[in-house]
């Protein structure tokens, strides 16, 4: 017979905190971590929450996961200019960082259009990393049945690398069924959109 055992929410967040750390996770590591298997757990995605705690602390335990790691971001402040100067700097150390860590971020900031975000992470294909890219942009949309611009068209891509510098797969696309830029060389043209 299998015997249900109810915590508070405080008692489960301990729980889950001690498990981490008692297998390897950092103090420093922890608590963030800590709160997304709670917040996951009490969002009702059980089987996303509290159940993989085990494996995350068998992975500990074994080696498979660098419970001490220090993940390593970049940002780039491409001082009001295009982002593609930017972004290509950030490149320069993003690129030794994810083959040496497995992972590196990068963030660019007061930039211009990023333009199609598919070259960029293509470019990061191309040297055999997964790569995902997003930005922001201001509203030009009403969500269905909406009025009122809202939401923001944010391109989002993500490209596989492939063998021998290749693309295995790339996509680039809106956060809206026509991107921004569609709706306005229509408007330009005097064309309609799809619905």
């Amino acid at each position: 017979m299998i015997e249900t055992i109810t915590l508070s929410k405080v008692q489960t967040r301990k729980l889950i905190h001690d498990a981490l750390t008692g297998a390897g996770t950092t103090p420093g590591n922890a608590p963030y971590f800590t709160d997304a298997i709670l917040d996951t757990e009490l969002s009702g995605l059980e089987g996303h929450g509290l159940y993989w705690l085990q494996y995350y602390c068998e992975h500990l335990l074994s080696g498979k996961v660098d419970g001490a790691s220090k993940p390593v971001a970049f940002h780039v402040d491409a001082m009001g200019g295009f982002a593609h100067p930017a972004i290509e700097l950030g490149f320069g150390r993003l690129v030794p960082a994810a083959k040496k860590f497995g992972i590196a971020a990068l963030g660019v900031g007061k930039s211009y259009n990023a333009a199609t975000l598919g070259f960029h992470t293509g470019h990061l294909a191309k040297q055999g990393l997964l790569a995902f890219g997003f930005t922001n942009s201001t509203p030009s949309i009403a969500p269905f049945g909406g009025t009122e611009k809202v939401i923001g068209t944010n391109p989002l891509s993500v490209a596989i690398p492939g063998m021998r510098g290749k693309i295995a797969f790339l996509i680039d696309q809106s956060a809206s069924a026509v991107p921004w830029t569609e709706l306005r060389r229509a408007a330009e043209r005097g064309a309609e959109i799809p619905l």
